[in-house]
């Protein structure tokens, strides 16, 4: 069964990287559950005509339940970018 058959997108957002390569961050409800989900992918623009164009390899799907875990969850990125600055 296909993704878009299980899921709806309730918002997306794109955010370019290198190599014709994307961020797309989405939420996600499943059509049946009710549930959502934040999905984070690297998507790929084709490099040649008539090339691979789509989701790659890497990314996460990370269940959202409720607004306290969220937040949790926000403040481990934050934490985590904050490092990585330190090392830049």
């Amino acid at each position: 069964m296909a993704w878009q058959d299980n899921f709806n997108e309730l918002y997306k957002t794109e955010f370019p990287l290198q190599n014709s390569k994307y961020f797309k961050f989405a939420i996600e409800e499943h059509k049946k559950k009710g549930t959502l989900q934040m999905n984070i992918r690297i998507f790929q623009h084709a490099k040649t005509e008539g090339g691979y164009e789509g989701p790659t390899k890497n990314g996460v799907t990370l269940a959202v339940t409720n607004k306290e875990d969220l937040e949790k969850l926000q403040k481990a990125f934050n934490d985590y970018f904050d490092k990585v600055k330190e090392y830049m």
